[in-house]
């Protein structure tokens, strides 16, 4: 990845904790907002260019994406959660399988955390599947914003 497009993802990365810190569940259905009516308006731009097949399909994903929202987004959410906590259990096995010994200096540190925060995230939304625990979507916003960081850091290092 490019070092423009590794700072441009940590910039959405740290907006995105900062929108589950504020937003907490709201962020959830102004997403799913979002996605399906991006979905209706690229499918005008199809029925336009006269590709009605990638139109139709937008179209109907789009007007599902907002009928269904919801259930999508818990399925949606399930998926990154296990996700999220293998890609940070296998991080953390990686740095051990290449004799990465943890210490308190700063290069170790940084070496674990990027895993132990996915990790974290990963179990966190596991536990929000419910919807209705607020707290999570700050502590996640909160661990987002250090990924962020983290991924900042790591882009203005290269």
């Amino acid at each position: 990845m490019k070092k423009s497009e590794k700072i441009v993802t940590s910039i959405l990365t740290l907006t995105l904790g900062i929108l589950l810190m504020v937003l907490k569940g709201g962020t959830l259905q102004v997403f799913t907002s979002v996605v399906g009516v991006m979905l209706l308006v690229l499918s005008v731009f199809d029925f336009v260019a006269k590709d009605f097949k990638l139109g139709v399909a937008k179209c109907v994903i789009g007007a599902l994406i907002l009928v269904f929202g919801w259930l999508i987004v818990k399925v949606a959410l399930y998926v990154l959660a296990a996700g999220l906590v293998i890609v940070g259990v296998w991080g953390i096995y990686d740095r051990i399988k290449c004799g990465v010994g943890f210490s308190w200096t700063a290069k170790p540190i940084l070496l674990y955390a990027r895993p132990v925060v996915c990790t974290l995230i990963g179990v966190l939304l596991l536990f929000n599947q419910g919807g209705t625990i607020d707290w999570v979507f700050v502590v996640g916003g909160i661990l987002t914003v250090i990924e962020g960081g983290l991924l900042l850091l790591e882009a203005l290092a290269d």
